[in-house]
């Protein structure tokens, strides 16, 4: 098995979810481009906590899952459900919304300018 690289410059979309009433979840999901996610970056409002930590490394083992082959909806079957504090509402942990939030991410359409950009006009000296 090998690991898929991605290139330097790359698609990537980011989406803040509020986990709990003080927990903020900024979740971004970089895409390889043929359009399938490859990596995962997880940062959480408090920084230096031990969840932030954790959820730092769930990112990284994402990432490292996608890369080698493994398949998103395999991975995200496997996080959802989870059940650890701290919880939501609705009694779900910080991994079941992060792999709610990458779902939602990766069925999203993909993100393309209106008009295409128009490069800039440099005036000739004469």
């Amino acid at each position: 098995m090998t690991r898929s690289r991605l290139p330097p410059t790359r698609r990537s979309i980011t989406r803040r979810e509020n986990h709990t009433g003080d927990l903020d979840a900024y979740v971004t999901v970089g895409f390889h481009p043929d359009g399938h996610p490859m990596e995962v970056f997880v940062k959480i409002g408090k920084e230096g906590s031990t969840t932030g930590g954790l959820c730092n490394l769930l990112g990284v083992l994402i990432s490292l899952l996608l890369q080698y082959g493994v398949p998103w909806e395999v991975i995200a079957l496997k996080l959802r459900g989870t059940n650890f504090p701290p919880t939501n509402e609705e009694g779900g942990s910080v991994a079941h919304t992060i792999a709610l939030t990458v779902d939602q991410i990766i069925k999203e359409p993909p993100c393309v300018p209106s008009t295409p950009p128009v490069p800039p006009t440099i005036p000739r000296s004469p």
